[in-house]
């Protein structure tokens, strides 16, 4: 029996602009696997607001609550205006409960992308700038585009004026999909060419690396690339939340280390259990990536 499951991981590293001014990274990621719920999810808070780093949280948060409360709603519910203004009114209601709140959820602006997975089914979302990207057929494409607003540099936020008019949201089947990639607009810098609009061979060896090692280690590899190498490209903040899809016969599992395994708890109750050794590799993870992440 094919064993199939999604391994997530999400990093997020302040800008260069950010550490020079000592402000806080406002980007924040999260990725997270519940009752057969997989979710990633990504919030990139405004520049022009000291205080939406904690709008970028709350919003994480909240929209991961929902999705793993309510993604039978969401999916099912053909009144996509109906999901869409529920969304963002639960959000802002949010907000109000804040330390700190003083009547105005701007101070809070951020965008917002997400994608759930359940069973066979996905629902994404996204308001603003950033991408959302799948591995579909073992072709990188984009699922959605960055909007922006009126003027260069600009888009639109959780926190704007009929902001529901602007979420997009995207379902569907799983169906020969095997990865997801969210990015903020910092991470777009090096990871998504805008002219051509396709997205950086780098992120299929993020995916193959996510399916043969541990979540955690994956997730370090992120950090490091994020810090390293693809901040240097942009002086905003830059984030990714990924999921990759690892399907494997139980036998394959056998000298798997223990660490990887840690990934498939609750999978299944036959696996092998192995205690905390050291696992070899025989390529350097954050070599590998930081190789192509500038093959755009």
């Amino acid at each position: 029996m094919t064993i199939t499951h999604w391994k997530i991981a999400h990093a997020q590293t302040a800008g260069r602009s950010h550490i020079k001014n000592n402000t806080p990274c406002q980007d924040f990621t999260l990725t997270m696997q519940q009752d057969g719920t997989t979710i990633l999810l990504l919030a990139d808070g405004a520049g022009f607001s000291p205080t939406s780093h904690i709008g970028a949280e709350a919003v994480v948060r909240k929209t991961a609550s929902l999705l793993h409360e309510t993604f039978d709603f969401y999916y099912l519910n053909l009144d996509e205006t109906e999901v869409k203004k529920q969304l963002i009114e639960t959000l802002w209601k949010e907000f109000e409960t804040l330390e700190g709140y003083d009547g105005d959820v701007k101070q809070y602006a951020s965008t917002l992308l997400f994608a759930a997975i359940k069973g066979d089914q996905f629902l994404a979302g996204h308001l603003g700038d950033g991408v959302i990207g799948i591995e579909a057929e073992g072709e990188l494409k984009v699922l959605s585009f960055p909007e922006n607003g009126q003027f260069a540099n600009t888009t639109y936020f959780v926190t704007t004026e009929e902001s529901w008019e602007h979420l997009r949201l995207y379902k569907g089947t799983t169906e020969n999909i095997t990865g997801f990639v969210l990015m903020s607009d910092g991470s777009a810098e090096s990871l998504f060419n805008k002219r051509e609009k396709r997205l950086a061979p780098a992120i299929k060896k993020m995916l193959e690396w996510l399916r043969e090692h541990p979540n955690q280690k994956i997730q370090d590899v992120l950090s490091a690339n994020l810090d390293s190498v693809i901040k240097e490209q942009t002086h905003d903040d830059c984030s990714l939340s990924i999921a990759s899809l690892v399907k494997k016969e139980p036998e394959e599992f056998v000298t798997a280390a223990g660490d990887y395994l840690n990934d498939f708890k609750g999978i299944r109750s036959d696996l092998p259990v192995k205690s905390h050794e050291e696992e070899v590799i025989s390529e350097d993870p954050i070599e590998a990536i930081e190789t192509v992440s500038h093959d755009i």
